[in-house]
C-alpha cells in the first residue's frame, strides 16, 4: 500500500532488511504486499490440504491474532 511504503517505519525496515531477516524478525503481510527479505506473505493459487494451504492458514491466523495498534506485536520471530 502506498500510504505504509510512505511511513518512517516501512522505510526503517527497509533499511535493516538483513539485520531483521538474520535476526529471524519478519512482518507478516497479505497477498497485496511483495515478498520481501523482511516480509512474509501467503502463498497464491494453493490447492486444499497442502503444506502451501496449511500455511497460508496460520499465516492469516496469526496476522489476525496480532494487534494492529502495537508495534511490538507484530514483529514474528521464526525459529
Amino acid at each position: 500500500s502506498p500510504s505504509f511504503q510512505d511511513c518512517e517505519f516501512y522505510k526503517e525496515m527497509k533499511k535493516r532488511a538483513y539485520d531483521l531477516a538474520d535476526a529471524g524478525l519478519y512482518l507478516l503481510c497479505d497477498s497485496a504486499y511483495p515478498l520481501r527479505v523482511y516480509m512474509i506473505t501467503p502463498y497464491d493459487n494453493v490447492t486444499h490440504a497442502t503444506h502451501k494451504d496449511y500455511f497460508n492458514y496460520f499465516h492469516s491466523s496469526s496476522r489476525i491474532a496480532l494487534s494492529p495498534n502495537s508495534l511490538s506485536n507484530i514483529w514474528i520471530k521464526v525459529k
